[in-house]
């Protein structure tokens, strides 16, 4: 179903909930004379059988740790919102970019919000079908059903000329880039299913890929020629935008659990050892074992270059915007940013790790809060579109929520 107004309801306060695998995370949030408020922010840990490889295992024990989360982060924010926002990160998400152009029978009349709409509609099964070939071996399954679950206006130009908003604009032809996003009816039910265990009314299901670029969509950074990398345990996302728009998502199948694979085909640790070291990876500066961090960091970096080039080719970023619980520890950070900067593609003086836009109680929102600040502004932008839906239309707005 395309998206449409009446899909909204009014609300003032939500709940971010970023589900990872080692941890979840959520932030209370309010929308305080136009403006997004974070109250509170709470994390807990997740049992390791709840999930495996990023993914949910045990729906019901996440169900119990979210409730558990929630109870918390309420308890200290003093409200408990009824509506929620929840991020997706699974590795079966399947992006889709696309161009589309269409020709107006009367290019004199104003441009509207349902004609943008009904181009949308248009191309959502298009997309489907570009994706439906590449099902058995991204998925390694035969086939699936699947559900678009966000569709982003990453640029929109009438008659060549680029609109910020393109409502009331005259023109014979329009041209969209979208980028459309799929996952498994499984999954999405999933979610659909944690968050009404938990009593709470899902607003919008939001890819990561999809939340980070929005942190500085309202900056100077926002036209900037911008790299971001989620670091996960088991998943690592790499967007890259320019000019405030998307370039291309991509999703490694790995993250830094990585390490412990790497450590156990070098070394002689043990898997309690190996899970110490990924830990406290600054306690292996030196020693035998060094030279295997070493390498594992080398092969990281590659992995995030050589998803970069793959949407965007060889080009110098002006930014490298990092989040995730490792970037957290100084020693971690620093052994990426050594690495990264060696790929010639990202400079050591030019990554970042906090975005001044956004804090929690007053300060500076931690890396593994990132996604979750990210699912904020998501939650604010739905919001405003209830109550002026042309003033968010593109920057980028994601215009479908489900």
């Amino acid at each position: 179903m395309p998206f449409r107004l009446s899909h909204i309801h009014e609300y003032d306060a939500f709940i971010a909930l970023d589900i990872g695998t080692y941890k979840a995370r959520a932030l209370v949030c309010r929308i305080i004379d136009s403006r997004l408020h974070i109250l509170a922010a709470a994390a807990v840990k997740q049992s390791r059988k709840d999930m495996q490889n990023g993914e949910i295992t045990d729906l019901y024990a996440v169900s119990r740790t979210v409730s558990r989360l929630l109870e918390r982060v309420t308890k200290t924010a003093g409200i408990d919102p009824p509506d929620i926002v929840m991020s997706i990160n699974s590795s079966r998400l399947l992006y889709d970019t696309l161009q589309t152009n269409s020709v107006r029978s009367w290019p004199d009349i104003p441009v509207t919000l349902s004609e943008i709409d009904d181009i949308i509609a248009r191309v959502e099964g298009k997309s489907l079908e570009r994706l439906r070939s590449k099902i058995p071996a991204r998925l390694d399954i035969a086939t699936s059903e699947m559900k678009l679950v966000t569709s982003s206006l990453s640029h929109i130009a009438v008659d060549g000329r680029s609109l910020s908003n393109p409502v009331g604009a005259t023109g014979k032809n329009i041209r969209l880039q979208i980028i459309n996003v799929f996952v498994p009816v499984s999954e999405y039910s999933a979610h659909h299913m944690i968050a009404k265990r938990v009593g709470k009314h899902l607003i919008s299901l939001v890819p990561v890929g999809m939340c980070l670029p929005k942190l500085v969509e309202t900056s100077d950074d926002a036209y900037s020629h911008n790299v971001f990398v989620d670091l996960g345990a088991h998943k690592t996302t790499v967007i890259v935008a320019r000019q405030n728009q998307i370039l291309g998502i991509n999703v490694l199948p790995f993250g830094f659990s990585l390490l412990s694979e790497h450590l156990e085909r070098h070394t002689r640790l043990s898997a309690i050892e190996r899970e110490e070291a990924v830990i406290h990876p600054e306690q292996h500066r030196s020693g035998p074992y060094a030279e295997s961090f070493s390498e594992f960091y080398r092969l990281f970096s590659e992995g995030i270059l050589v998803a970069i080039e793959d949407i965007a080719g060889r080009t110098i970023a002006q930014n490298c915007f990092l989040s995730g619980l490792p970037v957290q520890n100084p020693h971690v950070l620093d052994r990426i940013v050594r690495a990264l900067d060696r790929t010639r593609i990202i400079g050591s003086d030019r990554i970042r790790t906090h975005y001044a836009s956004h804090t929690i109680s007053g300060a500076a929102c931690p890396p593994e809060y990132h996604v979750a600040c990210g699912l904020a502004t998501v939650g604010e932008e739905v919001c405003f579109l209830k109550k002026d839906p042309i003033a968010k239309i593109l920057r980028y707005v994601i215009y479908r929520y489900e």
